[in-house]
């Protein structure tokens, strides 16, 4: 029959392979947010430079200062759905990071309880 202190020793040996695993995940999943942070980025910078090489019919430039560019380059990003999607895609992996690494905080928690109760139980 498998006593309280055996079956501590078995969850306290598969903890580290969750905790890896979680680590992965999050690793993962900030990898992601990386690469869509870059996306964005580069879509603002060239909807930005599209905005500030608009001219006008007399060849001047549509948006002549700096606060009718950004207000341009924002309307426009705006309407772009596949900018918003990837918005709303980075917003919610960001979210699913912090939930995870809460969840890998508290496994590790456990694996530090988990031992310190193995240790009480084998010094006896």
């Amino acid at each position: 029959m498998e006593t309280t202190k055996d079956k501590l020793i078995e969850h306290l040996e598969k903890l580290p392979e969750v905790i890896n695993e979680k680590a992965e995940e999050i690793y993962n999943k900030r990898q992601v947010y990386e690469e869509q942070k870059m996306v964005l980025k580069t879509t603002e910078l060239r909807t930005g430079i599209a905005v500030a090489d608009e001219v006008d019919e007399t060849g001047k430039s549509k948006f002549s200062n700096a606060t009718k560019r950004e207000v341009e380059t924002a309307e426009r990003l705006k309407t772009n759905q596949q900018y918003k999607n990837l918005v709303t895609e980075s917003e919610n992996l960001k979210n699913d990071i912090g939930t995870l690494s809460l969840q890998l905080d508290f496994l590790r928690n456990k694996f530090s309880a988990a031992k310190s109760l193995v240790r009480l139980l084998t010094s006896e």
